[in-house]
This record gives structure tokens, sequence and C-alpha cells, in this order.
């Protein structure tokens, strides 16, 4: 009998965790949780991979290119795949989903096998040490080869991992559970965006200092997503709120045939097109956000009715355009100071001073140091520039001291009319975080919106293409345009680096990103005209019947 009881026991332990892994019941929300987490861990992780190449950049390493080239060429290749990642698998997303969630977790702990960076030291002041600093390419060793090979893969996988997550992932919850589509998809940006934003001033400045640390925070967030997703998707056609759904049908859902409604769907391709143009206004302003600001959490709520309206959607894609077009122009023009006299410093060049030559100063990676000779308020843009010799730290201010271009006077760490200047950045970034807000709320109605136009048999196809579009036109299109700006508006180029951009920069980079989403209104508009002839061809046609 005792041994009966404890078999029992057994089975009704293994019964119930068998029905916690193979549950029948469907929660949108679970499965909005654990793709929550897979997404910011894998923006944070491509922000990881993108500081582990600067590394060996400023090591000398790799070619000072190598994070823009990489750039282009990851985004090409989720171009090429992502129509195809999601699409193959629509009928086993469960085990897809599981799989891609246990290969995110053994790449992040695979990088406890990549070896430590290398550092060049480096000399600020008018000394000896300085004429060692070299920031230039000086050849590619064994342990940077292989430290690249683990960051490739690793991007390869966090671009095919990121595909599958929002295209299968959104596309099941939407196919069984539409009505809060909006809400779902909406939180999803705000995974993949804010990272982006915040990840390489916030998120992991970690992996100078720390990258055990780093890691770890990588694989036991990813590791807990794991172990949550078998929870969140059930094995056959789920229960919604107490309803048996239908498995959809799988015919006539052959790669092709369904990348071809998609094209074939006007709406959908303006839609598409416009997403690209905002998201590569919003790539260019952030990558270059730091040399903008060098010269010079949001609450969310679904802003779309569960019952979704596809013309107003279409017109609210619009509307938040015009916005983020305004903010554009605003944030370009509005946050301004006067840096006072900075020596040696022009509108478009930067001319060594004699008072230094004698330094024969070699940049640093970081050269850019603007310093403040106090008793004439003249800056100057590092202290090798101004001739200085010693630092040293007073009640935590770092002064220098024997400076020939300063005689005999106080220099002092920041430039003299910074004062200003800090006030105007913190306006900046509170317009920028605006920006990101208001593009979050563009790309959630046109994600939805796609959602919504399409074959019910198409929703991951449609969202695969859209990361194609949107890879071409903001990793490769626009970040070849804000780049080629960024080279050819230079005002101090030494070291074969650029150390501080001419007045113009952010300006054209403003207007730049203004014009990209200027066109985005004109195709949502052309959007809008698609709709109401396909409506009025529904029409059409009901009156044909009756």
């Amino acid at each position: 009998m005792e041994l009966q009881r404890m078999l029992s026991q057994t089975r009704r332990v293994r019964n119930r965790i068998l029905s916690w892994v193979n549950g029948t019941k469907f929660d949108p929300t679970k499965l909005r949780g654990v793709l929550l987490g897979l997404l910011v861990n894998i923006a944070i992780g491509e922000v990881c991979c993108y500081r582990l190449v600067q590394q060996d950049i400023r090591a000398g390493e790799l070619p000072s290119f190598t994070a823009d080239l990489m750039i282009v060429i990851f985004a090409v290749f989720e171009a090429v795949v992502a129509p195809l990642v999601s699409w193959w698998g629509f009928t086993k997303r469960r085990k897809l989903l599981i799989g891609y969630a246990t290969a995110v977790v053994v790449c992040c702990f695979t990088w406890f096998l990549m070896p430590a960076k290398f550092e060049r030291e480096e000399s600020e002041l008018c000394n000896p040490a300085n004429s060692k600093n070299d920031i230039g390419f000086i050849g590619t060793s064994a342990r940077t080869v292989y430290r690249l090979l683990i960051i490739t893969y690793s991007c390869i996988l966090f671009v095919l991992a990121r595909v599958v997550f929002l295209s299968h992932g959104i596309a099941y919850s939407d196919e069984y559970a539409p009505d809060r589509t909006s809400m779902h998809f909406g939180v999803l940006l705000i995974s993949r965006i804010f990272p982006l934003v915040l990840g390489y001033k916030v998120l992991t400045s970690v992996v100078e200092s720390n990258m055990v640390f780093q890691i770890l925070m990588l694989a036991i967030g990813s590791f807990v997503s794991l172990v949550q997703m078998p929870l969140a998707i059930p094995n056959k056609a789920p229960i919604v709120n107490g309803v048996q759904m239908e498995a959809l049908p799988i015919t006539d859902r052959g790669l092709c045939t369904s990348i071809g409604r998609v094209l074939n769907n006007p709406i959908a391709m303006t839609q598409m097109f416009a997403m690209g143009l905002v998201s590569a206004s919003l790539w260019g302003y952030g990558y270059y956000e730091l040399d903008i600001v060098k010269y010079a959490g949001a609450v969310f709520s679904a802003p779309i009715l569960m019952e979704f309206c596809k013309l107003k959607a279409i017109k609210q894609a619009a509307i938040t355009s015009v916005l983020m077009f305004v903010f554009y122009i605003l944030i370009t023009v509005i946050p301004s100071c006067d840096t006072g006299i900075v020596s040696g410093l022009g509108k478009s060049y930067y001319g060594h001073l004699e008072c230094s030559l004698a330094c024969n100063c070699k940049p640093q990676w970081e050269e850019f140091k603007p310093i403040c000779a106090v008793d004439t308020m003249v800056s100057y843009v590092s202290p090798c520039q101004a001739g200085c010799r010693e630092s040293r730290e007073i009640n935590g201010i770092q002064v220098y001291t024997n400076c020939t271009c300063a005689a005999a006077g106080r220099v002092l760490e920041r430039a003299c009319g910074d004062a200003s200047c800090r006030s105007e950045q913190l306006l900046h970034g509170f317009m920028y975080n605006i920006l990101v807000t208001f593009a979050i709320l563009v790309f959630q109605v046109q994600g939805v919106l796609l959602l919504k136009v399409v074959d019910v048999r198409d929703k991951s196809v449609v969202m695969g293409v859209a990361s194609s579009f949107i890879a071409i036109m903001t990793f490769v299109v626009g970040h070849l345009i804000f780049y080629t700006i960024q080279v050819n508006t230079c005002r101090w180029f030494e070291g074969n680096k650029c150390h501080l951009q001419s007045e113009a920069f952010p300006y054209l980079v403003g207007a730049t990103c203004a014009f990209l989403v200027l066109t985005s209104i004109i195709t949502t508009v052309t959007s809008w005209h698609f709709f109401k002839m396909s409506n009025k061809d529904k029409n059409e046609d009901n009156v044909t019947r009756l």
C-alpha cells in the first residue's frame, strides 16, 4: 500500500510538471515577457560586440573602419536571411523559439573563452611618454583573430535569433490572440530600441572594466527566459480565453508564395519603406549623437484601440512622423551655446599652436579633452595641445601645471564656456528622448498595420521582409550616408581618426534625418491612397454582388 501511494504521488507530480511544460492555454502576456527578456539581452549583446571590436581597434589590432564595415556586412546578411528565417519553421514555432533561446544562452557562456583585451598605454601630457602614443593600425595578432571569430558567430546568432523572436513570436500572438497585438508589439519595440539607445552609454560600460560580470548578466537573463519559454507556448493549437482555437491552414504557405503575396501588397510595401526611412533617421542621429554633443524610461501606453482601425493607424503614423520631423528641426536649431575662445580651433579646421609645437603631441584615442586656462579664459582642446607637462588632483578637480601655452596660469579640466553648454546638453538629451518615443509610436503603428493588411498565413513572413527592408535602409544605405557626412565634415583629423567634427556636422545630420522622415511622411500618405483604393474596390465588389 505504501509503495502504491508513493507511486501515485510520483505520477501526480510528473503529470503536474508535464501539464506545465505541455500546457494547452495561451496567455500572450507570458510570451511577451519571455520575448522581452530575450530581445533586451540580444540588443545588449550586439552593443557588447560593438564595444569588443572597438577595444581591438583602440589596441591597433584592427583597422579603424572595421566596426562600420561589420555593421554594413551584418545588415546585408540580415536582409538576405530574414525572409527565409521568418518563414521556415512556422509549423513548429514552439521548438523553433526554444531552440534559438537555447543557442543564445550557449553563445553567452562561450564568451568566457574570449581572450582579454589588450590596452596601449597613453599619455595626455607634454612629456616623453606622449611620444609613444599610437592609435593607428599595427597588425592583427592570433589573439585578436580568435576574439573576432567569437564576436562574428555571436553577431550571426544574434541576428538570426532576433528575427525569429520578433517575426514568429509576434505572429503567433497575433494569430491566436489578436486583441492586444498593438500593446505586445509596442513593448517588444521598446525592448529593442531602448537598449540600442542607452546600451553604449549606460548598459554595457561594464564591458570595459568587468567582462565576467557582463557575461553573467547576459547568460543568466537569457537562461531565465529559456526556462520560461516552454511554459509560454502550447504544443498545439491553444485555448485562449476558454475557447479552443483551430490551427491555421498550411496550404499555399510556400516561401515564394508567401513572399510574393507580401510584395504584391502595396500598403505593406509602402509601410515597410516608411519604417526603413524612420529607422535610418533614428539610427543616424543616435550613432553620431556623441559627436554632436561633443560639438555642442519612457512610460508606454498603447495609443491604438483594441479594435484596430487601419485608416486611423495610417493617419496616426503620419501625424507622429510629422511630430518627428518638427523635433528633428528643433533639436538641430535650438540647443546651442557659446563655447568661448578655443585656441587653434576654426569653424572647419584645427591648427596646431606654436606654443606647444615642441611637445610634438601624438593623439590618444580620445584626444579631445578640453581644458581651461582660467587666468585668460581661453580653452585648449587637450592638455598636450596646451603644452601641459604635469597634473594633479585637488579636491576632486584635475589641475594641470607647467603649461607652455598658459605661462604660469592655472589650467583646469573642462572648457571655459561649458557651464551654459551643460544645460543645453540636458535640453538636447530631453528632446532626443522625445524623438525616440515618437519613433517607437510610429514603428508600433506601422508594424501592427503590416500584420493586419497581409494574408493570415503571411504574418511572420511580412515581419521578416520588413526586417530586410529596415536592415538595408538603416544599416547599409543610411549608415553609409551618415558615415560620408562624418568623413567630409571632420575638423580635426589626426592619427587616422577624427577627433572633432566641424560646426556644419550637427546641422547636416539633423537636416538629413528630417529629410528621411519627410520622405516617410510622403510614403505614408501614399499608403493612405492605396488603402482608399482598396476600400473602393471592395465596395464596388459588394455592390456587384447585390
